[in-house]
């Protein structure tokens, strides 16, 4: 019943990860030519990477009820977007791509804001421990 009741007041987060998680393995699959040359191959398969394994880090803390998991992912997640978001602005030709790439850093900042909350549940979670 607690695993159920989570899951409902979670699955905003659930769904954030889990689209996450695809635009990961999407661009892994099918990268963009603005990614593409914005960076390197290498470089954009391993950003694409933390994308991919920072939302399964997430979406695993969230369905175990942990801060662990998105402690790990957020930062991967964050990062990754971030310089999604800069490579739109930086080489996208169009204002539609300067606008993804805005969306993109806003999301970022969002993320570090939900990164500190857990890292304060983490910290309060070690004072209760000790």
């Amino acid at each position: 019943m607690v695993f159920r009741r989570r899951i409902v007041e979670a699955w905003p987060y659930l769904g954030m990860y889990l689209f996450y998680l695809i635009a990961g393995i999407l661009v892994t699959l099918y990268p963009s030519q603005v990614i593409l040359s914005a960076m390197q191959s290498g470089i954009a398969y391993m950003w694409s990477s933390f994308l991919i394994v920072g939302s399964l880090s997430s979406l695993y803390g969230i369905l175990r009820d942990t801060w662990t998991g998105e402690i790990v992912g957020i930062p991967l997640v964050g990062s990754a977007n971030a310089i999604f978001g800069i490579a739109l602005i930086g080489y996208g030709t169009t204002t539609v791509a300067d606008g993804i790439g805005c969306i993109f850093l806003g999301i970022s900042f969002g993320l570090v804001g939900r990164w500190d909350d857990k890292r304060k549940v983490a910290k309060i979670s070690q004072q209760e421990r000790n």
